[in-house]
């Protein structure tokens, strides 16, 4: 229930995630550079990493205030942190470190070739694979027992960002060359590439459902511009389109989207089916549908078996009219 935020300073800060107030203020003991944080769901703690090789545990004593339960250190600095399936993966000089969330020993240390930084730790749980940038424009992608799976080279400049949106299965990347791509999570190739995406250096990304049907990705620059990019469905078709909107036509949007009021399907629920199709358009995420897939027996959407939860109860009803 509460909002977790650490400053490159050591300076954590705790918002109620539901009234949004400041709850807590705390100087932590991290006298370095502060590089990362994760939380940890299973043990419900938050991790915290410095350039100095420190490493903090941070345990909710209640819904509102945290304390330093625990310290381990490092030979290396800690640039990246994530949990994975009750382990967590710690990115430092030239290797990737597993250590057990409860325990705190270490289990593995995968070594990375060349002996490069590893700037950031990404967990995605649908392939088990890990996914890092160093200090070129390369995004590696590893195994769960450390073997390297891939290394992808699509940015043009170093890769700083690396972003998750479990729903939809893909991974945002940013880089020095200003650019985003949005890749498939599971199949390891880009499904967009937008060039020149903001005018300034990125320094954020992240995701937000608006609609059950309808998943934002937001990035953000050092000059204070924010973009989001849109995943819609067409209530008309199956085809999935993008968009960018700028903050301010965001905001609007959201509020027209949220405002209730005016026709609609409803709330009728979709009827799904299981289908095997040959090649077609999923009507909630980017991607095609090839083999098995669900459709609507009212309005005939088609979809991924894993997009289920993205659509909502607005089924239209029986299609007027052949086809």
């Amino acid at each position: 229930g509460v909002v977790v935020a650490l400053s490159e300073r050591g300076l954590l800060h705790v918002w109620d995630r539901g009234s949004k107030s400041h709850q807590q203020k705390l100087y932590t003991s991290h006298e370095e550079v502060v590089k990362c944080g994760a939380n940890c769901e299973i043990t419900s703690e938050f991790w915290s990493g410095d350039t100095e090789g420190n490493i903090l545990v941070w345990k909710a004593l209640d819904d509102k205030n945290f304390e330093e339960s625990y310290r381990l250190k490092l030979d290396d600095p800690v640039l990246g942190l994530e949990e994975a399936d009750g382990t967590m993966l710690v990115g430092t000089l030239g290797r990737i470190l597993q250590i057990h969330a409860t325990s705190f020993q270490l289990l593995e240390a995968f070594e990375v070739e060349g002996g490069a930084p590893v700037g950031c730790v990404l967990w995605v749980r649908e392939s088990q694979q890990a996914w890092t940038y160093s200090d070129d424009e390369k995004i590696s992608v590893w195994s769960s027992s450390g073997e390297l799976v891939n290394q992808m080279a699509k940015h043009t400049g170093r890769v700083q960002l690396l972003h998750q949106v479990p729903a939809l299965s893909v991974v945002m990347s940013g880089s020095f060359d200003l650019s985003i791509i949005v890749w498939d999570a599971v199949h390891l190739y880009p499904l967009f590439l937008f060039e020149d995406a903001h005018q300034d250096t990125l320094r954020c990304m992240s995701y937000s459902a608006i609609l059950p049907c309808d998943f934002a990705m937001v990035s953000g620059a050092v000059d204070g511009v924010v973009h989001v990019w849109s995943y819609r469905r067409k209530r008309d078709t199956t085809a999935s389109t993008r968009t960018m909107l700028s903050r301010r036509t965001t905001q609007q949007g959201m509020a027209g989207a949220l405002g209730g009021g005016g026709g609609g399907g409803g709330g009728m629920p979709h009827r799904f089916k299981q289908k095997t199709f040959k090649r077609t358009s999923c009507a909630a995420c980017p991607r095609s549908i090839k083999g098995s897939g669900l459709r609507c027996k009212a309005c005939r959407m088609d979809i991924h078996n894993l997009c289920q939860g993205l659509v909502g109860d607005d089924c239209p009803g029986e299609r007027g009219g052949g086809g």
